[in-house]
């Protein structure tokens, strides 16, 4: 009887452990940008991924598996149609023979979360880098946000998917107004 007990608990306690999404949503907001920045130019746009997982999040708590999620849509198409759309807005078209050539690199897309002590703290690190070529012309430029914030409750993903979405439209605005980028389009 005793044993049985034992099992019944073990069983309600297991299910009452969180459980994770399969994948998160990341869907960062490109702000209003501003018409007929460029007239009649084009830019070819590439992205890459260079991290060495594809997970945008990171659950490790003492005791527990590491839980790993990686997000919907691939980050490096996620940030490069993000992109192509806020350029679009500007009067940028898409490619074209002569026209310069941007290409996105992440070298950092995550948030971590972790128990050290009594209070959960989740941390972010967002680190991208452009890089323009044009007629023998190079530019790099790179953009990035970190933070970490340290909370009582349990971090949820909608909470989490938040934060980054909010850190990336940042990002990708900076990108969008940085006038270095612009002079060098421009030609």
């Amino acid at each position: 009887m005793r044993a049985s007990a034992l099992l019944v608990l073990s069983l309600l306690l297991g299910g009452c452990a969180a459980s994770w999404p399969e994948q998160a949503s990341l869907n960062p907001q490109v702000g209003q940008q501003p018409a007929g920045l460029y007239q009649g130019q084009s830019l070819s746009l590439q992205a890459q991924d260079k991290r060495l997982a594809s997970q945008v999040i990171t659950i490790k708590f003492d005791g527990e598996p590491v839980v790993k999620v990686p997000n919907q849509v691939a980050p490096a198409e996620l940030l490069r149609q993000k992109l192509e759309q806020g350029f679009a807005q500007q009067g940028l078209s898409q490619g074209g023979m002569d026209s310069p050539e941007m290409t996105l690199i992440i070298n950092a897309l995550e948030a971590q979360v972790t128990k050290p002590g009594l209070l959960y703290k989740t941390r972010t690190q967002l680190q991208i880098k452009l890089e323009l070529r044009h007629n023998g012309l190079y530019l790099g430029k790179s953009f990035g946000k970190n933070s970490t914030e340290d909370s009582a409750s349990r971090p949820d993903v909608p909470g989490i998917e938040k934060t980054l979405n909010q850190q990336l439209s940042t990002l990708l605005d900076q990108v969008l107004v940085d006038q270095e980028i612009r002079s060098f389009i421009k030609g």
